[in-house]
């Protein structure tokens, strides 16, 4: 059963060009890190440029790292303009962790191993990874069109 909070919310591609047209520079570039690694807001407000290996396109995380910083202040939050954004671009119900749910839901689609998404994201049960994986109408298709094209062959 799942509980209570659970939510299958992810973030089209349109929507996300729509919601970043929206948004000041750097929680655009906020957003963005989300939606395409699935870090949490925490972990990408702590991040800093000693942790970017841009040559590998990776981040290093750890429990030390400071404050992104904006106008000289640390990012503790972007939900104010995330607000306004996501009402400009017409977005509904939705929030920025439903990023996280967007990217192992794109990730899982783009066919990259479930035990990779996993470490990926920092999920160490199965049970995890489904709750954030969300399976929609697009998926049901291609699972029909595949049976179908195997049961023709």
């Amino acid at each position: 059963m799942r509980k209570k909070n659970a939510r299958d919310r992810v973030l089209s591609k349109e929507e996300l060009g729509k919601l970043l047209k929206e948004l000041p520079q750097h929680a655009a570039d906020i957003v963005t890190v989300a939606y395409y690694t699935g870090m949490r807001a925490g972990e990408i407000f702590n991040l800093t440029w000693d942790r970017v290996n841009m040559k590998d396109g990776c981040f290093t995380l750890t429990p030390k790292d400071t404050k992104i910083t904006y106008r000289g202040n640390p990012v503790r939050s972007i939900k104010s303009c995330l607000t306004r954004g996501l009402e400009r671009a017409g977005i509904e119900d939705f929030r920025f962790h439903d990023l996280r749910h967007t990217f192992v839901s794109n990730a899982r689609k783009a066919g990259v191993d479930r035990t990779v998404i996993m470490k990926l994201t920092g999920h160490k049960t199965l049970s995890i990874f489904t709750r954030y994986n969300t399976v929609d109408q697009a998926d049901a298709r291609e699972a029909v069109n595949r049976l179908d094209d195997f049961l023709a062959g």
